[in-house]
């Protein structure tokens, strides 16, 4: 019986040993939220931010359907690849965005980066705005002539995830919606909790440690 790699080796194809491991979740999120103090999870409920993220594939992907005659009924990207990508939106620091898409036996799809805003309002401002980008991006850099299902884009073979983020980020800037990615909205709650112990300490009149949370986070945050 052919092993994989003998199966790999002949279609001209990588064996999952090949490929580089998938960066994992940001700070698993899941198991990051159980480090947390009660003090950080507090400010987290007190900032309540937002998050608009990117669901997509690790890389570009090929897709080919048969029917039971076994003819191709379907190739979706063949030798180019596409890059399917689309945008999602929460509030919950645990990943629960993933948890809703990454349901293909055969890759992984689901959140690639959060862009955390100030509330609801700022993210669906900023959502608006990457709509226009991701579509842009889809009409620039996309080879599929005919569209995605569930609201998904193809954003290119080539697509240089980082660039993405840069070019998000300047959007963000552009309309005035300040943001925030993972590992800087996890600094933002420490500060925020630090600010808000020395508040309390001199006293000020924040004996609740919740009113102090609030003052914190409104000079953490220039409101």
């Amino acid at each position: 019986m052919p092993t994989a790699a003998d199966i790999a080796a002949t279609y001209g194809l990588d064996t999952a040993a090949a490929l580089p491991p998938r960066p994992k979740p940001p700070e698993v999120h899941a198991d990051a939220r159980q480090r947390w103090s009660e003090e950080k999870r507090m400010a987290f409920q007190v900032l309540d931010p937002a998050a608009l993220c990117l669901v997509a594939t690790d890389g570009p992907v090929s897709i080919t359907l048969f029917g039971r005659d076994g003819a191709v009924a379907t190739r979706i990207g063949h030798n180019r690849g596409v890059w399917p990508a689309k945008l999602a939106k929460t509030a919950s620091w645990k990943d629960t965005v993933s948890s809703t898409f990454d349901k293909n036996p055969f890759f992984f799809l689901g959140t690639q980066c959060r862009w955390w805003c100030r509330g609801v309002p700022d993210r669906d401002r900023l959502s608006t705005a990457v709509v226009d980008l991701l579509a842009d991006y889809a009409d620039q850099r996309g080879g599929l002539s005919d569209p995605l299902r569930h609201g998904f884009h193809d954003l290119g073979a080539d697509l240089d995830l980082s660039m993405f983020e840069l070019a998000v980020s300047d959007m963000a800037e552009r309309i005035g919606v300040r943001i925030w990615d993972d590992a800087a909205l996890s600094a933002l709650l420490d500060r925020t909790v630090r600010r808000a112990s020395t508040l309390r300490e001199q006293g000020r009149g924040l004996r609740k440690f919740e009113a102090a949370l609030e003052a914190a986070a409104c000079k953490e945050m220039g409101l």
